[in-house]
């Protein structure tokens, strides 16, 4: 499964520190390089 990330998306992810939530941010980053979450180019340039 894909799943679309906008800005709201990403600002709520920042409050989630990566010292204080190394596992989530593990699996985020797999599953951003497996190209299950992606974004719009729009998002990129906020």
């Amino acid at each position: 499964m894909v799943y679309v990330f906008d800005t709201s998306s990403f600002i709520v992810t920042s409050h989630y520190y990566p010292q204080q939530f190394p596992r989530f941010w593990e699996k985020f980053n797999l599953a951003v390089n497996n190209e299950e979450i992606i974004s719009v180019r729009e998002v990129f340039r906020n």
